[in-house]
C-alpha cells in the first residue's frame, strides 16, 4: 500500500489547531414560517404521515408545506392544546388546557362522549402525563387527582372507569410503562408486571413530579424530574441511576437503534447511545424541550417551550464541524488525512471518547515547502496550485509540484499530473523521480493501464501512449525528459471518450473508470460489456468531479451533489435535499459504514446502512369539478355539462422543506409525463371517458417514487352521442319499417285470406297502433326523468324499457303467447309506469290458471292497464292500487279483470275528451274472436265503483277464450 499523500494548498498562513466534533442539522420553525406560536407542547404522525403539534394557540397539522391549524372556530373547546393521540381509527384526538378531549371527525372536533366522567378524576391542578387511545377505550396518567389516591386508570367504550390504587412507575414485560406520581409523596415506587420492586434510589425531591419512560430490548429508561434510570431485565431486574442533569427532564424517546432521546427543561436535547452510555451529549442546547417524535422517516422533531418546532431530516446525515471546508480526503489505516482550505494537513483519529486531532506541523515547517511558497508570487496567474508529496509513514516531507492537477499510482510508481506534465515518482520515494513525460497540450487527468499505456485526458479528447521509452516518438530529449509529439486516439469509436475527462480510476487493471465534465461515467470490464451511466439513468449528475471506489462501493462527486454507486448497480444520491450540507461536492471517503462527503460548507456523514430510499407517500389534498369542492374519493363520476375540473396533491416528504419535484399524465389526455413543481393542475375540456391519473414524486436521493394512481375520472357523454342511443334509434326506424310493411301485407293477404287470416290481420293491426304510442310514452318519461337530471331513475328506466321492447319484439309475431308471459310484459309495463309517475301506486296480478298452460292474443290487457294507471291512478292524490286477476269462467273460457281505486269514470270523462283507441280495437277484436263460442254478453265490462256516494274507482271484466297450448 501507498505510504504517502498528495495534498492541494493554495496559500500558507500560521498554524492553528483544529477541534471538531459531529453535529445534527436542525431546522427551526417559528412564527416566521407559519406556526402560530413558538410555544409547542406535543407532536404526533399520524397513519398517513402528517406531523400534528399541539401549541397556546390551536392545532398545528404540517404536510412539509404548510401549516394548517385547527382552533375553537373548528370545534375545540379551547386552543392551548396540550397532549395528543391517535385513536384506533386513526382519528386525531387531543386533550386541552379546560381538561376535554376532542376528537376529529372529517374537517371538524366532536367532543370526547366520556368528557365529564374523566374530568371528575382530576382537579386543575393536576398534571396529565399521558393519555392513549386504544380500539376498547383509552389509558391515562396523572401525576395527581382530585382524590388523591389514584393516578393511573382506563376509560372503556361504555364510559366504566378503572384505577391503580399504586402510585409510581410501573412497567411491564410486554413493553409497557405507565407512571403516576402523587406529588404528597416524598419516595416513588417502581413496579414490574405489577409487583413492588421495593427499591430506595427513587426520590421525589420537589412537589411539582414529572416522569417519562420508554424502552429499548430488556430495558427500561424512565426519568424522575432531573435524573434519569435504568432498569434492566437481564441483570437480575437492577436499577440503577444513570444521570442527574442540572434541570428537569420533560421527555423521552428511543429510536429503532437504540439512541435515547432526552428533552430537559432548560439544557436542552440530548441523545445517549444505550450500547455505550458515556457517549451522552447535548445535540441542541439551550431550548426548553418539551416533547421529541422520531417520524417515520427517521427525521427527529423537537417541541420547545419558547422557540418553536426544531426539526432534524436525516440523523444518518451528521455535520463535521471545521475551522474550514475539507478539500481532500484521505484513509490511512485506521485514521483519516484531510486537507482543508486553511492550508493545513490534518490527522483525524479515531477512539471511544470520538474524533480526535493530533497535530502535524512536520509539512508546514519543511524549509523546501517554504520556499516554494516563497517563489509563487513569480508565476502570477499561471500557477494554479502547489502538490506537495509528504510520506505519512516516516513523517517527511518529499516534494512538491507546481500546477498540480491529478495524482494515481500503479504498481511501484507514483504519477503527477499537471498542466502538460506528468511526474513519475519510483517507490520507495527515497529513490526520487524516475521522469517527466511533457505534452504538447494541456491535461486534465489520466492513469495507466496494463503496465506500459499511459491513458491522459486532453483539450482534444482521450488519449494514450506507450510508456516504453523506446517506442515514443521524441521531438527532443534532454535527462529524464521525455517530449511526446503524438498522441493517439483512445477508443475514438465511442462518443465519451472525445470529451474531456476530469477524472480517471484504474482498478486493478480489471476495472477502468473515466468522468466526463459533461456525459457521464463510463465504466470499461474485463471480458464484460460496458457501462455508461447519465443522469437519465439515476445519477445526480453527467458533470464528473472526482471519482472514489472502495470495495463495493464507487462515489462520484460532482458540484450537484454525490451519487453513491453499489456494486449491484443501485445509486443513491445526496444532495442537500438528504442532508447533503452543500450540492458543491469536492471529495469523498468510506470509512467502515460511515461515508464522508466534503463540500464547501463544510462535511457531512451518512450512515451507509441507512435506508437507501424512504418512501414519498402522495396524497389528493382537493378535486373541484367547475370549482365546486368534491369529497376526496378513489373515483369521479363527471356528467357532461362539466367542463373543467381542478386537482390538488401533496407529497411527504419532510427532509425535502417543500422542494419536490413532481411528475404526472392523465392517461389518454397528456401523451406524455408532466413535470411540475407545483400542486395543482388544471384541466379545461376534459373528454368523454375513463381516465387515471398517474402521479410519481422525486425523492431527496434524485430517484422517483414509482408512480401511484391517484384518482380516476368517468367523464359521461350525453345519452344522445351514446352507443345504445344510436342502436335505440336505429331499432325504433327498423321497427316502424317493419310494422308498415308488415300491416301493408296483412291488408293484400286480407281480402284473400279465410276469417282466420283476418284475425290474424286484426291483430297485427293492433300492435301496429299500440307499439308507437306507447314508445312514445316511455321515450316522454325518459326524457322527463333525464331533465330532472334524476341520474339512477333514468337508467333503471331505460334498462326495464330496454327489456319491455325486447319482450313486446319477441311476441310481436306470434298469434298466441303464454299467460305467464303476457303476465311478465304486463309486469315490466307497470315497473316503468311507476317510475313514470313517481311511485303513485302499487299493483298486484293474481293468476288463479296457474296449472295451465293457457295461451292469449298478446297485447290484449296492456290497454285496459294503461287506461286505468293514466286517467284513474296518476291523479290520484293517496296511494293508488292496480289489482289483477285471471280466473277460469268455464271449459271454454276465463275473466281477466283489471280493478283500480282511482278516480272513477265520472272524472275520466271529464278530463279525457277522446276515448283510448286501444280500448276500441281491443274490443272489436275480441268480438271476432269469441264469435265462435257464442258468447251473448259483452266481451268487455265495464263497472264504476263507489264509496258512498263518491266515485272509488273502476273495475274491467274481460271474458277470454280458454286455449290450452298442446304439447
Amino acid at each position: 500500500m501507498m505510504n504517502f499523500i498528495l495534498t492541494i494548498i493554495f496559500t500558507l498562513s500560521a498554524f492553528t489547531a483544529l477541534s471538531i466534533d459531529f453535529e445534527y442539522q436542525f431546522i427551526n420553525y417559528g412564527v416566521n414560517e407559519g406556526l402560530p406560536s413558538a410555544q409547542v407542547y406535543e407532536i404526533v404522525q399520524d397513519q398517513k404521515g402528517y406531523i400534528w403539534f399541539g401549541t397556546d394557540r390551536g392545532l398545528v397539522r404540517f404536510n412539509g408545506y404548510d401549516f394548517e391549524i385547527f382552533t375553537v372556530k373548528d370545534g375545540l373547546s379551547t386552543n392551548v392544546i396540550f397532549k395528543l393521540d391517535i385513536d384506533a381509527l386513526g382519528r386525531i384526538c387531543c386533550y386541552g388546557k379546560d381538561r376535554k378531549i376532542h376528537i376529529l371527525n372529517g374537517q371538524h372536533f366532536v367532543e370526547f362522549k366520556y368528557n365529564s366522567r374523566f374530568k371528575e378524576l382530576h382537579s386543575a391542578w393536576s398534571n396529565l402525563i399521558a393519555f392513549d387511545f386504544t380500539k376498547n377505550g383509552f389509558l391515562f396518567s396523572l401525576s395527581d387527582n382530585a382524590m388523591g389516591n389514584a393516578v393511573l386508570g382506563s376509560l372503556n367504550n361504555e364510559g366504566k372507569i378503572i384505577l391503580e390504587q399504586n402510585s409510581g412507575i410501573h412497567l411491564d414485560s410486554s413493553g409497557g410503562c405507565r407512571i403516576g406520581i402523587l406529588k404528597t409523596e416524598p419516595n416513588v415506587s417502581l413496579f414490574f408486571n405489577e409487583k413492588n420492586l421495593n427499591t430506595d434510589i427513587l426520590l421525589l425531591k420537589t412537589d411539582s413530579p414529572y416522569a417519562d419512560a420508554a424502552k429499548f430490548n430488556n430495558k427500561f429508561y424512565f426519568s424522575i424530574n432531573k435524573t434519569l434510570y435504568l432498569f434492566e431485565l437481564s441483570k437480575n431486574r437492577s436499577v440503577k441511576k444513570i444521570h442527574e442533569f442540572s434541570d428537569d427532564i420533560l421527555d423521552l424517546k428511543l429510536d429503532s437503534s437504540g439512541k435515547l432521546y432526552i428533552g430537559t427543561r432548560l439544557s436542552g436535547l440530548w441523545i445517549m447511545d444505550t450500547n455505550n452510555l458515556a457517549t451522552m451529549s447535548c445535540v441542541l442546547p439551550d431550548v426548553s424541550v418539551s416533547n421529541v417524535l422520531i417520524d417515520s422517516q427517521n427525521g427527529i422533531w423537537v417541541a420547545t417551550l419558547f422557540k418553536g418546532l426544531y426539526y432534524c431530516g436525516h440523523q444518518g446525515g451528521k455535520k463535521l464541524v471545521t475551522k474550514s471546508a475539507i478539500t481532500l480526503m484521505m484513509n490511512y489505516g485506521e485514521d483519516i488525512y484531510a486537507c482543508t482550505e486553511d492550508e493545513f494537513l490534518y490527522h483525524i483519529v479515531f477512539s471511544d471518547s470520538g474524533l480526535i486531532i493530533e497535530e502535524n506541523t512536520a509539512i508546514m515547517n519543511s524549509e523546501e515547502v517554504s520556499k516554494s511558497f516563497a517563489r509563487k508570487a513569480s508565476f502570477g496567474s499561471e500557477l494554479l496550485s502547489i502538490g506537495i508529496l509528504y510520506d505519512l509513514k516516516t513523517n517527511k516531507y518529499i516534494s512538491n509540484q507546481f500546477s498540480a492537477r491529478d495524482f494515481f499510482s500503479y504498481n511501484d510508481n507514483f504519477y503527477v499530473l499537471s498542466r502538460a506534465k506528468i511526474t513519475v515518482y519510483n517507490s520507495p520515494m527515497i529513490q526520487g523521480i524516475s521522469g517527466h513525460y511533457m505534452y504538447q497540450t494541456m491535461l486534465s487527468s489520466g492513469m495507466v493501464k496494463n503496465r506500459n499505456l499511459l491513458i491522459v485526458s486532453t483539450e482534444e479528447g482521450v488519449k494514450f501512449h506507450l510508456l516504453n521509452r523506446d517506442s515514443i516518438n521524441l521531438s527532443s530529449q534532454t535527462k529524464d525528459f521525455y517530449y511526446i509529439k503524438d498522441l493517439k486516439d483512445y477508443r475514438r469509436d465511442v462518443s465519451f471518450f472525445r470529451t474531456n475527462l476530469r477524472t480517471m480510476l484504474n482498478v486493478n487493471d480489471s476495472i477502468l473508470i473515466f468522468g466526463s465534465s459533461e456525459m457521464g461515467v463510463f465504466i470499461e470490464r474485463t471480458n464484460k460489456p460496458d457501462i455508461w451511466l447519465q443522469k437519465k439513468d439515476g445519477i445526480v449528475s453527467d458533470a464528473i468531479d472526482r471519482i472514489y471506489v472502495k470495495d463495493q462501493y464507487m462515489v462520484l462527486i460532482t458540484k450537484s451533489g454525490a451519487s453513491l454507486i453499489t456494486h449491484n448497480g443501485k445509486i443513491k444520491n445526496y444532495t442537500v435535499k438528504n442532508g447533503l450540507l452543500s450540492n458543491n461536492a469536492i471529495d469523498a471517503l468510506i470509512r467502515g459504514n460511515q461515508l464522508w462527503i466534503s463540500t464547501d460548507k463544510g462535511t457531512s456523514v451518512f450512515d451507509l446502512n441507512e435506508n437507501a430510499s424512504l418512501d414519498l407517500p402522495i396524497y389528493l389534498s382537493e378535486f373541484r369539478i367547475n370549482g365546486n369542492a368534491e369529497e376526496l374519493q378513489h373515483n369521479y363520476v363527471i356528467d357532461y355539462t362539466k367542463s373543467y375540473v381542478d386537482i390538488s396533491f401533496e407529497g411527504l416528504s419532510y427532509p425535502q422543506q417543500g422542494e419536490i419535484n413532481y411528475r404526472y399524465q392523465l392517461t389518454g389526455v397528456d401523451r406524455n409525463w408532466v413535470s411540475t413543481t407545483s400542486r395543482n393542475v388544471r384541466y379545461v375540456n376534459l373528454p368523454y371517458g375513463q381516465f387515471e391519473f398517474l402521479i410519481a414524486a422525486q425523492k431527496g436521493d434524485q430517484t422517483w417514487s414509482d408512480p401511484i394512481v391517484l384518482f380516476k375520472i368517468n367523464k359521461i357523454k350525453p345519452f344522445w352521442e351514446m352507443t345504445w342511443f344510436y342502436i335505440l334509434c336505429i331499432m325504433i326506424v327498423l321497427g316502424f319499417i317493419w310494422l308498415g310493411f308488415n300491416v301493408r301485407l296483412q291488408k293484400l293477404k286480407r281480402k284473400q285470406e279465410d276469417k282466420f287470416i283476418m284475425l290474424n290481420m286484426e291483430r297485427k293491426t293492433l300492435q301496429a297502433q299500440m307499439h308507437p304510442h306507447f314508445v312514445f310514452n316511455s321515450l316522454t318519461s325518459l326524457q322527463s326523468l333525464i331533465v330532472d337530471d334524476k341520474k339512477i331513475e333514468s337508467q333503471e328506466f331505460l334498462a326495464k324499457f330496454a327489456k319491455l321492447m325486447r319482450l313486446a319484439l319477441n311476441h310481436s309475431t306470434k298469434n298466441y303467447i303464454l299467460l305467464d308471459e303476457e303476465i311478465e310484459i304486463l309486469t315490466q309495463y307497470m315497473d316503468l309506469e311507476k317510475v313514470r309517475y313517481s311511485d303513485k301506486f302499487n299493483y298486484q296480478i293474481i293468476n288463479e290458471l296457474v296449472d295451465l298452460d293457457v295461451e292469449i292474443p298478446p297485447m290484449l290487457i296492456q290497454p285496459f292497464v294503461e287506461n286505468s294507471i293514466k286517467h284513474g291512478l296518476a291523479n290520484k292524490e293517496k296511494e293508488g292500487r292496480l289489482l289483477i286477476t285471471f280466473t277460469k269462467k268455464d271449459q271454454f273460457s276465463f275473466l281477466c279483470f283489471v280493478e283500480d281505486n282511482g278516480t272513477g269514470r265520472s272524472a275520466k270523462e271529464n278530463s279525457v275528451n277522446q276515448k283510448s283507441l286501444g280500448i276500441k280495437l281491443v274490443k272489436e277484436r275480441l268480438k271476432i274472436i269469441l264469435s265462435d263460442l257464442n258468447v251473448k254478453e259483452s266481451a268487455v265490462q265495464i263497472e264504476d265503483l263507489f264509496d258512498g256516494d263518491l266515485p272509488s274507482g273502476t273495475r274491467v271484466k274481460i271474458i277470454l277464450p280458454l286455449k290450452i297450448r298442446e304439447v
